[in-house]
């Protein structure tokens, strides 16, 4: 069983542990399967230690068991609870936590590329298409959106269907 199989029974059984997909090559389908399964990031190696320690920290400090989470009214506590929320499946609030943390502050490429994410997971591609390209122009070296934006231009333009990969399809 490999990375993607488990995710998906561990869906299934409805566990919900925050998981990261760690591949040795980026690969579109599965990247769009990894985040579907509610995986919080599919990575490439290889990868700098000290990148894998702060997403850890950041993970587990976000899903700390037994401790209710309490978003502050501030830019970094909605982005946080959006972060959190997108991780548990819950869209809807994710989406206001995320627009307000846009409304807190208008120049978070951060912010536009987990609005993009959002955008992407509820099947909203040309939203995902263009929040990735607003955190692109406000800041042309942010990785991430960069990665988004290929993934998405490749899922339309080197897939098989207009829609990109489903659950299940190989």
């Amino acid at each position: 069983m490999d990375g993607l199989e488990l995710l998906a029974t561990m869906r299934q059984e409805g566990i919900g542990t925050p998981a990261v997909i760690i591949a040795a090559f980026s690969d579109v389908p599965h990247a769009v399967c990894a985040m579907k399964l509610g995986a919080i990031d599919f990575l490439q190696k290889p990868l700098r230690p000290e990148e894998l320690r702060k997403m850890v920290a950041e993970i587990i400090l976000r899903h700390q068991p037994g401790k209710k989470f309490i978003a502050l009214d501030d830019f970094e506590g909605h982005l946080t609870a959006s972060k959190r929320l997108i991780n548990q499946r819950d869209f809807t609030t994710a989406k206001s936590h995320i627009l307000r943390a846009l409304e807190l502050n208008k120049n978070s490429p951060e912010a536009f590329n987990l609005a993009g994410v959002l955008a992407e997971l509820t099947r909203d591609y040309d939203r995902a298409r263009k929040c990735y390209g607003q955190a692109i122009k406000i800041n042309k070296r942010y990785e991430p959106a960069q990665q988004n934006m290929r993934r998405i231009f490749e899922l339309f333009h080197f897939g098989s269907s207009t829609e990109p990969f489903h659950l299940g399809e190989e």
